[in-house]
Formats: structure tokens, C-alpha cells, sequence
């Protein structure tokens, strides 16, 4: 049977990326520049990109780098990936932290706190949070030079650590405007 494609794809026109003939993604894309755009006015924003598996994600956030990586002031962009196996905590972060310049070798930094633990939960706490605090100081020191995207695939896959650091870094990026 037939029916009537949603109100949001009827008005869609296809538009080629890479050959490929992409449908529906004008919208998210635009707001995506609009947001990189008012970095300056705003200090920072985070954003995540969600939908189905083969909806057209990463091909969204591709094309964004694209449009943003050829501008007058392109972002440094820093990816880590989270894989649907086993990995050490912090994983996607390391991988990202990693392709950033900063003062200290946050991957190191991370990895040696994978292996943290305390006699406390209360010190066990204050200890990630200096970890996390750690992470967002060089983030943002990067970032006072040149835009800063961090971009986190395949979050669904995330361990622990590296959600708990996500949040906190959405906080802290929050905070930069203000």
C-alpha cells in the first residue's frame, strides 16, 4: 500500500553530497551553522545528532564539517569513537582529546584514570571530578585559540566513565557563554 511521506520530507528537496543524493538533512544542517555561528556570542553549545541507525547521521555531520572546515576560522575537530564491545572507560574521549593540541597529553591522563579507585566512594568522587575538571581545562584552552567540535560516534555504546565525562563537559561548555 501506498501513503503519504511525512510533512517533513514531502518539502525536502534532495540535494548530492559526495554523489550521494541526501534527503531531508537542509534543515539540521542550517541549524548546525547557525549554532557554530554564534560560538562567539554564546561560548560554546553541545549538540547531539540522533536518530535510527541508517538515517543519515553521519552523513549529516560529514557534511557539516565540510561546510564549516572551508570557513574563514575552521574548528579544530577532535572525534573518538565508542565500539559496541568491551573497552576502557574514558575510550571515545582519549581518541578525541588526542587529536586536540594541548598543554598536557590528556589521553595519558585518562588512561592512567581508568584504572582509579579508592578506599572512599567521597574520594573516589572528588577524584573523577578533578579527572573531569582536568579535561574541560584543556578543553577550553584549546578552544580560547580556535572553534573547538568534539565530535562522539556511537554513544549508545559508551561505557560508564565516558557518559559521566560527556555530561559533565555539556555542563561545563554550558557555563562558557555565561
Amino acid at each position: 500500500s501506498l501513503g503519504r511521506a511525512p510533512p517533513h520530507l514531502r518539502d525536502a528537496s534532495p540535494q548530492q553530497f559526495r554523489g550521494d543524493t541526501i534527503i531531508g538533512r537542509a534543515e539540521p544542517l542550517t541549524r548546525l551553522e547557525e549554532l557554530y555561528g554564534s560560538l562567539e556570542d554564546s561560548g560554546g553549545h553541545s549538540v547531539l545528532v540522533t536518530g535510527e541507525a541508517g538515517i543519515g547521521k553521519t552523513t549529516l555531520v560529514e557534511r557539516f564539517r565540510e561546510t564549516v572546515g572551508t570557513g574563514d576560522e575552521p574548528p579544530l575537530f577532535a572525534t573518538g569513537f565508542c565500539e559496541p564491545e568491551v573497552q576502557p572507560a574514558y575510550n571515545a574521549f582519549r581518541g578525541a582529546m588526542g587529536d586536540l593540541p594541548t598543554d598536557r597529553d590528556v589521553s595519558d591522563i585518562l588512561t592512567n584514570a581508568a584504572s582509579l579507585s579508592a578506599e572512599d566512594s567521597a574520594e573516589l568522587q572528588q577524584r573523577r571530578r578533578s579527572l573531569f575538571a582536568e579535561v574541560a581545562t584543556e578543553l577550553r584552552q584549546v578552544a580560547r585559540d580556535r572553534p573547538v567540535v568534539v565530535l562522539v560516534e556511537d554513544m549508545q555504546w559508551a561505557d560508564r566513565g565516558t557518559v559521566d565525562l560527556f555530561e559533565y563537559l555539556v555542563d561545563e561548555v554550558g557555563r562558557w557563554g555565561h
